[in-house]
């Protein structure tokens, strides 16, 4: 009889196959005695992330698993080993990028391809791109937001929204694609916007166009990070855009909003929570100071009706609201909708 039991890092036996670290056989011998032979897989590094050779370890090392060191994926190519870190490719045996860090200019100390500042051992350097834009209208959200920057860098974003980009100029960049590549740099600061057709947001407050939903501030092994979250619907904004002939500037407003708050949060050291009447109202709040801070956007009108198509005296009457955007004097309509401005 053989039985095969996995157990996680700690040997306590588990469900999950994709949660074990060792993978443990018992078989019984004729005589009725347990035998267990446990099969481990264990990696050994140098500071910089070259693996030590087999010959070295006493375990086993020798496995399919490609996703080793900082759980990055390994790839063997002409004899060299390179870790693809998402932005650049790393080679862990120079212990040196593969092309330049975009921010070398704000480091002029310290060389644009060297990894963790040339001490891994105190230093992570994390893959360096911390924006995802996820949700089923994450593809409009994403070329609404390339289109703000198509001159200056090409954007791209894989299976799990995260995006990354390149430079298409040889010059600085300025202006917002400096802004949006300051926030994929950024490594301290993660910013996840959720892209979706509706008008609420998840937790039920109306969502226009886009909604501040505050952010969260971490410690990881004693380095400061801070998650922001953003909510847009990538339609109505389109919308907007179409209407004023802009490229992206709300979404580009919506994503940098939401950065601004993660500075001022990972500044103050405490969470910011979302924009509800009570932050909106209050002049100081983390919302109200990242909405100022963020890129501009062009604004949005209202205009509610009651069920006789007139102004109601008290905005609860109110059965419709009609948004609109007024351009060389003249009033264009973006969209109606039918719940009142207050729900």
């Amino acid at each position: 009889m053989l039985t095969v039991f996995l157990l996680n890092v700690n040997g306590i036996m588990i469900s999950d196959v994709t949660k074990s670290s060792y993978a443990a056989t018992f078989t019984w011998n004729a005589a009725g005695l347990l035998h267990a032979f446990v099969d481990v897989e264990q990696d050994a590094y140098l500071a910089y992330g070259d693996r030590l050779s087999a010959s070295a370890m006493t375990l086993k090392t020798d496995t399919d698993n490609r996703y080793r060191f900082n759980g990055k994926e390994r790839h063997d190519w002409a004899g060299y080993a390179y870790i693809d870190y998402g932005a650049r490719m790393y080679n862990p045996v120079t212990g040196s990028w593969l092309s330049p860090d975009p921010l070398a200019d704000k480091y002029t100390s310290t060389s644009p391809y060297v990894f963790c500042a040339g001490d891994p051992v105190k230093v992570v350097d994390p893959d360096g791109t911390e924006l995802y834009i996820y949700g089923k209208r994450n593809k409009e959200a994403f070329e609404q937001l390339q289109s703000a920057v198509s001159k200056k860098m090409t954007l791209s974003m894989d299976s799990r929204g995260k995006i990354s980009y390149k430079p298409t100029t040889e010059k600085k960049l300025h202006g917002k694609a400096k802004r949006l590549a300051k926030i994929i740099d950024d490594s301290s600061i993660e910013v996840k916007v959720s892209a979706e057709n509706t008008q609420q947001t998840k937790d039920g407050k109306q969502l226009l166009g886009g909604a501040f939903m505050g952010n969260k501030v971490e410690n990881k092994n004693g380095i400061q990070h801070v998650v922001a979250y953003q909510e847009v619907n990538p339609i109505f904004l389109g919308k907007v855009d179409e209407a004023y002939g802009t490229k992206g500037t709300l979404m580009m407003h919506e994503v940098t909003e939401a950065y601004e708050g993660a500075l001022i949060s990972k500044k103050e050291g405490s969470n910011a929570p979302p924009a509800d009447d009570s932050q909106i109202n209050k002049e100081d709040s983390v919302y109200n100071r990242a909405h100022n801070a963020a890129t501009q956007q062009p604004p949005i009108y209202y205009r509610q009706t009651d069920v006789s198509g007139k102004i109601p005296s008290d905005p609860k009457l109110a059965t419709r609201t009609q948004y609109y955007i007024i351009k060389g004097g003249k009033i264009i309509e973006i969209e109606k909708r039918e719940n009142p401005l207050n729900q």
